[in-house]
């Protein structure tokens, strides 16, 4: 590392309870401005006047820029530091996003969200690395916690759509929350500053040359990685598509219609912080098998049931399908880290490698299943469409025990 980074002393570093606070403030607002404008995709998709089958495949055009961007920002990283990274990244993000709300021209649209997926995958990384550096430090599941925070800015912003949908336009909106989010993350960046990991030569030369042989080299567990995929595509679709389906199918207002997506998220949170208390108790692979039958099932409850029911009434619609996208939050909760865990113990190789082929598989996996969503909910109709995921989840289970260490 470079002299300005707290590796060069390891022996002296102390970080203080002031500090972590402010980077789980980050965490935070990570999670709020990138998931603002999530919840108003409906507004989105009409401003560039596209079918569902349409706006979801732009959407999934993302998966270029986060994927290209995969591939280099651990490099960038190291030659950088995490600070310069993170400063641009979340300029980037946050900018870009509110600058997608008032753009009506698909065309331009695309360009604008592939540029924000790669952006988001910088501020990704950069977080990331500085987050697993603290947690060999503070130990007691700091990380996990960082992920809690991140989906608990992810469940505000949906509060604050629930409010202001009604009053105040996309643009205005998110425009806002952008600005506002920009610069308190510059501002706990600077203050953070002597604690963020600084350059470091020797990896930026060891990741020049490990790129150039990336595909060529590249090794992934596949029985993981498609457990991975099916206990996390759920929660991609869901952020994708929820507020449509609330305005669209259930017939719902600017706010109502993100309450689904606002309880699925709080489960999500409950089932995160809840998780090592179940693992005491319960046998692992149980818990994965039954919380994703479980989850999926619910899940496909809330939107056949919430269909059904709103043809009668929207509000007695909603109410049913909260009542399954509680289940399908909570099932689906904790899918990800037991499934990154389980190819980590499988491997021979390092935590990191293993993550970043996991998540380099993740990246197009999750790019093609959007796709057949948003083709199927051009064909079939949305309802269909979102079931394909609740379906998926419901076979963890077999992936996880096809992972079995014995």
């Amino acid at each position: 590392m470079s002299s300005s980074s707290p590796e060069s002393n390891p022996e002296k570093i102390v970080i203080s309870k002031t500090q972590q606070r402010l980077f789980a403030s980050l965490h935070f607002l990570f999670g709020l401005g990138i998931m603002s404008w999530v919840t108003r995709f409906v507004d989105i998709k009409r401003n560039l006047g596209l079918s569902n089958a349409e706006f979801g495949s732009l959407l999934t055009l993302g998966t270029i820029g986060s994927l290209s961007a995969f591939l280099v920002m651990g490099h960038l990283v190291h030659v950088h530091g995490v600070r310069r990274v993170l400063t641009i990244s979340s300029i980037s993000t946050f900018l870009l996003i509110a600058a997608a709300t008032w753009v009506t021209s698909p065309v331009l649209f695309m360009f604008v969200n592939i540029f924000i997926a790669a952006a988001i995958s910088g501020f990704h990384v950069s977080l990331t690395t500085q987050t697993m550096w603290m947690q060999e430090r503070l130990q007691n599941g700091f990380a996990s916690r960082m992920s809690g925070t991140w989906s608990i800015g992810a469940l505000l912003t949906a509060v604050i759509s629930i409010i202001v949908a009604k009053i105040l336009s996309i643009e205005i909106h998110v425009t806002a929350l952008s600005l506002i989010v920009t610069v308190a993350t510059l501002l706990i960046i600077r203050k953070l500053s002597p604690l963020f990991l600084g350059k470091n030569p020797q990896a930026a030369k060891k990741d020049a040359f490990v790129l150039a042989k990336f595909f060529t080299t590249l090794k992934v567990d596949w029985i993981v990685a498609f457990g991975l995929l099916f206990g996390s595509i759920l929660e991609f679709i869901t952020a994708d598509w929820s507020s449509i389906f609330g305005r669209e199918e259930l017939g719902l207002d600017p706010s109502l219609s993100v309450v689904p997506y606002f309880v699925f998220i709080f489960a999500m949170i409950i089932g995160r912080f809840n998780f090592s208390k179940l693992e005491k108790k319960y046998n692992l692979e149980k818990l994965v098998t039954v919380f994703g039958i479980a989850g999926g099932l619910s899940m496909a409850f809330g939107i056949i049931a919430g269909k059904i029911l709103a043809g009668t009434s929207p509000i007695l619609g909603l109410v049913a399908c909260a009542i399954g996208f509680v289940g399908g939050g909570y099932g689906l909760s904790f899918m990800w880290a037991v499934f990154n865990l389980r190819g980590i113990e499988r491997s021979d190789l390092g935590t990191s490698a293993v993550i970043s082929q996991l998540a380099a598989f993740q990246n197009l996996a999750v790019f093609v299943v959007k796709n057949i969503v948003a083709i199927a909910a051009g064909i079939f109709g949305l309802p269909i469409a979102m079931l394909i995921p609740c379906v998926m989840l419901m076979f963890v289970g077999y992936f996880f025990r096809r992972a079995s260490l014995n």
